[in-house]
């Protein structure tokens, strides 16, 4: 009977031995999958998630990490499924919580607003339950981002302020400032849409990237423009001018010539025009950038060259 008992004992310890390695290398794997995702290597990823999946179809990180790569592939019927496997196996809330938002960001994209405000909402849920502050405030953004596709402007408005008061840095903040700028653009509202993105300006004056200072400054001149304010579309846009030139940004000068172009064609003052355009064309060739010249393109005819 002993000998039975010490038997039983040796195959119990053996087999959690084997069961905590299988469970190490499928945390592994998960792991792996992941930063390839991140990495960029899909198809590797996609490699990785369908051998865990096959093992196990009921591994929720597997799903999830799958989810990843077809969105990264734009393959949303796919990416749907992914996450919404994820979602039903998830067994940690927080967890949980992520694919939510995850599957909620593929619905945008399929212009399924509605169902993306319901999983946007039991993601913040989520997040208030386990007091994930961080998530909190991407939830938030998220829930405004879905009331403002469905034009609920005062909840919208709701949810972006709520995540302006969970904002811990300047580059939180900003990110909120520049969706509540294009709610309030949505809506008609241009004033509180300038408004927003001068707010948006302050945030990362200071320790923003040229990207994120470029961006705001042409932003707001093109509001300004919207809004018939020319001599402040000028104004934003020729600071932005400066600064890309100090910067030595090539890309940031030709968007700057573009909108100056655009100014001056309002102003009639064409000679002025065709030589932003001209800059900007020269620009673009160093850059080579597809979207400027689809602008220079759509604008030549106007200039008459």
């Amino acid at each position: 009977m002993k000998f039975k008992v010490k038997c039983l004992h040796v195959f119990l310890l053996s087999f959690g031995i084997i069961n905590g390695a299988y469970a190490d290398q499928i945390k592994n794997d998960i792991y792996n999958c992941n930063q390839q995702v991140k990495k960029g290597n899909l198809d590797k990823a996609l490699e990785i998630s369908n051998a865990l999946l096959k093992k196990d179809p009921n591994l929720s990180d597997a799903w999830l990490c799958q989810g990843k790569v077809f969105l990264q592939k734009s393959d949303l019927i796919h990416a749907e499924y992914a996450f919404k496997q994820s979602v039903y196996l998830q067994t940690s809330e927080t967890d949980k919580m992520v694919a939510l938002g995850l599957l909620g960001n593929v619905e945008m994209l399929e212009d399924k607003s509605k169902d993306a405000l319901d999983h946007y909402q039991q993601a913040y849920d989520l997040s208030i339950k386990n007091n994930v502050k961080a998530y909190q405030r991407v939830s938030l953004n998220l829930l405004g981002d879905a009331n403002t596709k469905l034009k609920q402007w005062d909840a919208a408005k709701v949810s972006y302020e709520a995540a302006l008061k969970l904002s811990n840095n300047d580059t939180e903040r900003s990110d909120v400032y520049a969706r509540l700028s294009s709610m309030f653009e949505a809506s008609g509202d241009l004033t509180n849409a300038i408004q927003a993105q001068i707010k948006r300006l302050i945030a990362i004056e200071h320790y923003g990237s040229l990207d994120e200072i470029a961006d705001t400054n042409l932003e707001l001149s093109r509001l300004y423009l919207v809004n018939k304010q020319y001599p402040m579309s000028y104004k934003s846009a020729n600071k932005l001018l400066d600064d890309a030139t100090k910067q030595d940004s090539p890309y940031w000068r030709a968007q700057c010539h573009i909108q100056l172009t655009k100014l001056d064609l309002l102003a009639g003052t064409k000679e002025s025009a065709s030589q932003h355009l001209i800059e900007a064309e020269n620009l673009n060739k160093v850059i080579n950038d597809e979207g400027i010249a689809e602008e220079i393109k759509s604008l030549k005819q106007s200039v008459g060259i």
